[in-house]
């Protein structure tokens, strides 16, 4: 049996019956959309759940950012730095002077503060301010 004839066969039964096809599928497939029906839908946002473990350093940093400050981290964007050679070969070649750069920067990031300036409706004051600190939040 070619498969062509295969396919004129189906499309024969399919043809006679389009109904009978369309209702054992419904009840083929509804028992796997009605999980849906039951639990929620849960779609992760997260880009960092992907990538740490739920245990993990990076969790508990982001766990301790929210306690301190009483917010929610889902608007928390990540900051990456990619290193890329000068060189046209495009090969990373790792040295002293690189490490030591790299070194350099993470204690500059880690140095960082960031000074916010908020409202509070209660007193009706608007020079508020907090400091935040990124050293604040490492765990070790």
């Amino acid at each position: 049996m070619s498969l062509s004839s295969l396919f004129r066969k189906i499309g024969f039964i399919v043809g006679n019956r389009p109904k009978t096809v369309f209702l054992t599928n419904l009840f083929l497939f509804f028992p796997s959309l009605s999980y849906y029906l039951i639990n929620d839908i849960n779609v992760e946002t997260d880009v960092r759940r992907g990538f740490s473990p739920k245990n993990g350093r990076a969790t508990s940093e982001t766990k301790a950012f929210a306690e301190f400050y009483n917010v929610s981290i889902d608007g928390v964007d990540l900051v990456l730095i990619f290193l890329e050679p000068k060189t046209s070969d495009k090969r990373l070649i790792m040295n002293d002077k690189l490490l030591l750069d790299v070194d350099t920067l993470d204690r500059y990031i880690k140095e960082l503060s960031l000074e916010i300036n908020f409202e509070e409706p209660s007193d009706g004051k608007n020079d508020s301010q907090r400091v935040v600190r990124l050293k604040d939040f490492e765990v070790s």
